[in-house]
């Protein structure tokens, strides 16, 4: 997939001086996209409505002053690296910008245009490193996260097991004993009760649970999703979901079928959820050059952003007490990785999610 182009935002009210800038800049690396506006309000309203890499932002702009715009631009969450660029080599301003965000400060001078370039590739050089190592801190939190919650499954699973099962067994006790009917109707809410500590507990158990390679098998997409609408639409609550199928893919990957089986499970159960009980479900797979790949689309009604940031985090969930443990997306990832695979989501508010998984094909029986 080609890189995309990048894109700089340059705010300057002297279109002598901007198209002096575009034009350095082309010349130094004509695959620049560079849009120019001439205030700060219209800078806030293109940011607003695209993606820029970089700004090159004047001092002095109408309606605005160039900190005016580095404050707001800020205020409202945009990252993206700032130069600020003047004619007038104020020592002050050049301390206040970059107080307030700006990555450097260039005055107008006969030879600024030289420098230019190499300014912009250490900005967005600069920014790509802190990016990355954002990523990599979110990446280490969620390793730390799962791997505590890993220990603590193992330790608990054991002694959940054993009292919840002597529960069960007296529950069980005291329907076969056919007692008065409020009695029975208590007696099957602890053993409904207990079923689902038990449920929760092996879906705990999954974190701390490593798989042997003897377990490994290669398997097919479409028999994995087969399955698992089979099982998953057990459940009533699917009466109303209209399930169709677009099945592409024919590579082989190699992994636990029973484990990417629970997969797609949760990824089916989610989307019911999110359509409450009616809509259409749709199953595509396909195989892309590496990868075979599946998409789980419903036409609920989309996942909030701050709802988005989260979906992966053990313990999270939006549904009610009793209707989910925060756990189905967290085991899933999990389970996906250890495969060397991904997952991703797209959403729209107001239109539908779509969960892509994807697995390394084999090549061959022997590679992996």
């Amino acid at each position: 997939m080609p890189e995309k182009k990048t894109r700089i935002l340059l705010v300057d009210d002297n279109s002598d001086d901007a198209y002096l800038i575009m034009e350095s800049l082309h010349k130094n690396d004509p695959s620049l996209s560079i849009k120019i506006v001439d205030n700060g309000l219209e800078c806030l309203k293109r940011l607003s409505e695209e993606e820029y890499h970089l700004m090159l932002l004047d001092y002095k702009i109408p309606l605005r002053d160039g900190l005016s715009v580095l404050d707001e631009i800020r205020n409202k969450g945009h990252t993206l690296p700032i130069i600020m660029v003047t004619g007038f080599g104020n020592e002050t301003i050049a301390v206040e910008s970059m107080k307030r965000g700006a990555y450097d400060y260039v005055v107008k001078s006969h030879t600024y245009l030289d420098g230019l370039p190499i300014i912009i590739s250490r900005a967005l050089d600069s920014h790509k490193f802190k990016k990355e190592k954002e990523r990599l801190e979110r990446q280490l939190i969620q390793s730390e996260k799962l791997a505590g919650i890993g220990t603590l499954a193992a330790g608990i699973t054991h002694e959940i097991n054993n009292p919840l099962q002597g529960i069960s067994s007296f529950a069980e006790l005291i329907l076969e004993a056919a007692p008065p009917p409020a009695v029975a109707e208590y007696a099957q809410k602890i053993l409904n009760l207990s079923e689902r500590i038990a449920h929760i507990v092996r879906r705990l158990s999954q974190f701390s649970r490593v798989i042997s390679q003897m377990d490994l098998a290669s398997t097919q997409l479409n028999w994995i999703i087969d399955e698992s609408i089979e099982l998953a639409t057990l459940s009533p609550d699917f009466m109303n979901i209209e399930i169709r199928k677009e099945y592409q893919a024919s590579a082989c990957f190699e992994a636990h079928p029973t484990e990417v089986s629970q997969v797609f499970i949760n990824l089916l159960n989610n989307a019911k959820d999110a359509m409450n009980g009616g809509g259409q479900l749709t199953i595509r797979t396909r195989d892309l050059d590496k990868f075979t790949e599946a998409e789980v689309s419903d036409t609920g009604p989309g996942i909030p952003d701050d709802v988005l940031k989260q979906i992966f985090d053990p313990f999270f969930t939006t549904k009610g007490p009793g209707k989910g443990t925060g756990l189905g997306l967290s085991i899933s990832q999990r389970i996906i990785e250890r495969y060397k695979g991904e997952i991703h989501i797209d959403t729209k508010v107001g239109k539908g999610t779509t969960i892509k998984v994807r697995f390394p094909m084999k090549t061959s029986m022997q590679e992996f």
